[in-house]
């Protein structure tokens, strides 16, 4: 798979999970975002790592949470500043690359790959000292634009 695609499928993926994670966890937690769930955990109403039906695997962390699904595919985010926001880095989706056999895509690719899609307006740079990327995490006309 080359970089793009894969950088590009780890966004979509992330926005699909994090979507059925939430709407499967939303009685419990009151949301409908990724951002609900981590709360939930906070305030002791969801046990910090746990699953849904249909086998998708969970686990809150500082400021995010990983999702696994039972075929194997992991995907780890942070939480942005807003509603639907999640902020991701070279390393989660390397995490991602790992976890469907694309290990052969080097870091450096998957950084250029970040950069590259950041400057096309399909991803969002997060302003840091640290490379964090954003996508807004709810179906919408940007989200078509990876499709």
């Amino acid at each position: 798979m080359e970089p793009r695609d894969l950088v590009l499928a780890f966004v979509q993926q992330m926005t699909e999970l994090a979507t059925e994670l939430t709407n499967a966890l939303s009685m419990t937690t009151g949301g409908n975002d990724l951002r609900s769930v981590v709360a939930a955990v906070r305030q002791k109403q969801l046990p910090r790592e746990g699953g849904i039906p249909g086998g998708l695997r969970y686990r809150v962390h500082g400021a995010g949470c990983w999702i696994k699904t039972p075929d194997g595919v992991e995907i780890d985010a942070d939480l942005g500043p807003g509603p639907f926001l999640l902020k991701f880095d070279a390393w989660r989706i390397r995490l991602y690359a790992d976890s469907i056999g694309e290990e052969a895509v080097t870091d450096q690719e998957i950084s250029e790959a970040l950069r590259d899609l950041a400057d096309q307006g399909l991803i969002s740079r997060f302003p840091s000292s640290f490379p964090w990327y954003t996508f807004t995490a709810q179906k919408d006309d940007h989200q078509e634009a990876l499709n």
